[in-house]
């Protein structure tokens, strides 16, 4: 009855006639239930346009990064929907907007529909094949969540998955060809930031929490794995550069501030952090974002000749 009685999305939305900061307060978290920030991680789903110099495709891009965005939202949704019990008993997350109550279960069901329409319908209008992997991202997540989050190994590859899916909707979804080699290193890059998510929620410790699975890993092997994983990376980006890009002078500029990028990165999450997700840390590290910078606009004046 509680279900029936609860605010809907419908009636959220439906703000006009309030004052605004009293809109603001209701619709805060709703936007902490989508996760507005990891909508940052819908950047990979350019990598292919920008590496073919395919910018015609822009306006495409764009809209399988929105799709990709929302169906991501839906999934953190729906994961919150699952663990609502098992959060409200966690000293952190029991202040999420589904575990503390400021988000009704009737509203947070609306929100998980309206979103996955809403992508697929986005999706729809681009092209099939990027429906299609925005369906096995949906299944991928299903199953993380269900089965592969308690499964060592399958976790990692679980969440790297979600990062490679992302450049293939950029490239294979709007109908830009995507190099073996810019493949490679794409995968192996997603592999880097699912290897270094587990490091980082070893380094805090989540085992006794929420991530029961990092029992079952051992610190300096994920560590190892995790360095490992990044050289092989680098390596993979030089022979990019030397198949795909002729050696180009102008683009081996790029070289040096993607070492020290991977490199930084591996110390960061190595040492001790207050952050649990690769994303954050890197955003909140100065150094790494100035760096980043810097080789995107290498990248851009290399792209440009």
């Amino acid at each position: 009855m509680e279900f029936l009685k609860s605010k809907s999305l419908f009636s959220l939305i439906n703000l006009s006639s309030k004052p605004l900061r009293e809109r603001l307060y209701l619709l805060k978290p709703m936007i902490q239930l989508v996760r507005l920030k990891h909508w940052s991680k819908s950047a990979f789903v350019f990598i292919g346009m920008i590496y073919s110099g395919a910018l015609i495709f822009l306006p495409d891009v764009f809209f399988a990064a929105l799709a990709f965005s929302l169906l991501s939202s839906a999934i953190y949704v729906y994961n919150d929907l699952q663990d609502r019990e098992v959060d409200r008993a966690h000293p952190h997350k029991c202040h999420r907007p589904l575990a503390s109550g400021r988000v009704s279960l009737r509203t947070a069901y609306q929100l998980l529909i309206f979103l996955i329409i809403l992508s697929f319908a986005i999706a729809f209008e681009i092209s099939q094949e990027l429906v299609v992997i925005l369906l096995v991202y949906l299944s991928i997540n299903f199953f993380y969540n269900h089965w592969g989050k308690r499964r060592r190994g399958i976790d990692v590859f679980c969440i790297a998955s979600g990062f490679m899916l992302r450049v293939l909707a950029g490239t294979i979804g709007v109908g830009i060809p995507i190099s073996l080699w810019l493949t490679a290193t794409a995968t192996l890059l997603s592999l880097f930031i699912a290897l270094s998510k587990r490091c980082l929620e070893k380094q805090l410790k989540l085992e006794h929490e929420t991530r029961f699975v990092l029992k079952k890993y051992k610190k300096t092997t994920l560590n190892i794995a995790l360095i490992l994983t990044g050289l092989i990376s680098f390596i993979v980006y030089l022979i990019y550069i030397d198949v795909a890009r002729e050696n180009s002078i102008v683009f081996l500029l790029t070289v040096p501030f993607a070492a020290f990028g991977l490199s930084r990165f591996v110390w960061l999450t190595t040492h001790e952090s207050e952050y649990d997700d690769p994303i954050y840390l890197f955003m909140n590290d100065r150094l790494s974002c100035v760096n980043f910078i810097f080789f995107i606009i290498m990248t851009g004046i290399t792209l440009i000749q």
